[in-house]
Formats: C-alpha cells, sequence, structure tokens
C-alpha cells in the first residue's frame, strides 16, 4: 500500500521560503530552517522554526510559512500530531498564497492520512484541488484514501486525472489502477 508524500523530491518542493521582515535575527533562523530542511536534517528545521516563532516578530505569511516548515520537519520525525498542528495553525491564519494554502492542505491531509483520518485527508487532498485542479500527488493520494475506503470508482477517476496531469511519478497512479483492476477481478486491466 502506497501511503503519504511519493517521493522526498516532494518534500524538498513544498519547503517554502521566508520573504524578508524587519526582524533580522528571525529571517536567519527562517532561512536556516528551509536550508536544514532541504539538507534533510528534520530536528535542526524543528529547534530553528521554533526558535524563529519564539522571536515573535513574523508577518502572517511568514508566520505561516515558518509552521509549515516546522510542520514538515515534525512530520519527518514521526511527531504527527505536531505536524498536523502546525499545518492547522499555518492555515489558520489566512495569510498564505493559493499555491502555497493548496500545498498546506496537501501537506496536512498527508498527515492525516498517516494517522488514520482517511476522512479528514480527503477533505484535505479536496480542497487542495479545489485552488490547483492540476495537482497530480493530491489527486494521485485522495484516489489511495478512496480506494482504502472501497470507492473504487473515484479512486479510478482521480488516479486517471493525476496520469491526465502529467504526474511526474506515474508508476503510483498506475500501481493503484492496477490494484484497483484486481479488486474488481478484471486482469486485462491489471497489466
Amino acid at each position: 500500500m502506497i501511503r503519504g508524500r511519493q517521493l522526498a523530491p516532494l518534500l524538498v518542493a513544498c519547503i517554502l521560503p521566508i520573504s524578508s521582515t524587519s526582524a533580522e535575527q528571525q529571517n536567519t533562523f527562517a532561512a536556516a530552517t528551509a536550508a536544514a530542511l532541504r539538507a534533510g536534517d528534520a530536528t535542526q528545521a524543528d529547534n530553528l522554526a521554533t526558535q524563529a516563532l519564539a522571536i515573535g516578530a513574523l508577518g502572517g505569511e511568514d508566520r505561516a510559512r515558518v509552521l509549515l516548515n516546522r510542520g514538515l520537519a515534525r512530520e519527518k520525525l514521526g511527531h504527527l500530531s505536531d505536524a498536523l498542528n502546525d499545518f492547522t495553525a499555518a492555515l489558520d491564519l489566512n495569510a498564505l498564497q493559493p499555491a502555497d494554502k493548496s500545498r498546506a492542505l496537501f501537506d496536512r491531509g498527508v498527515t492525516y492520512d498517516e494517522m488514520g483520518g482517511t476522512d479528514a485527508a480527503i477533505a484535505d487532498y479536496t480542497a487542495a484541488l479545489a485552488i490547483t485542479p492540476d495537482f497530480a500527488p493530491a489527486l494521485n493520494n485522495r484516489a489511495n484514501a478512496y480506494r482504502r475506503s472501497g470507492k473504487l470508482d473515484e479512486a479510478k477517476r482521480d488516479y486517471q486525472a493525476s496520469l491526465a496531469a502529467h504526474n511526474p511519478q506515474p508508476e503510483y497512479p498506475q500501481y493503484g489502477l492496477g490494484q484497483i483492476a484486481e479488486a474488481q477481478n478484471d486482469p486485462a486491466a491489471a497489466s
């Protein structure tokens, strides 16, 4: 069963840079947080983001980005409840640009999915897709959740849409389509 992120490059792709603020120290911590995530050091990213947030001078969008980066670090560390709280806090600020909000909803959906919250994950993937309809990883992950829930027609539709959106990792939706074909005892479609 394939769950969560398709591959690590998606994690790197969603690390959000911090725009400039007047607090130099806070910018240093925030930039170092993103750099630590890119380097794969989730513990350092978590610590730096916590320090940046403690300073308290971040504007709404920058604060949301630091929360998202810390959420990604905490998810990578397996601290799923903390990651979920960070993603939710970032979204609650209503400060993200649409593409970043879509990515944040996807990230929170992944975390819900990892925690067994399939319905909440589907809701977040759906909200991300309302903003970015051709978001291939969100289509694929929602399809996975539908498939696990027994909603095979919806899953098939999303896997096909993920492929049509030029998913850079087509093996994932193809695998899901094979799982559906197997469940429906359709060997011709499974190959």
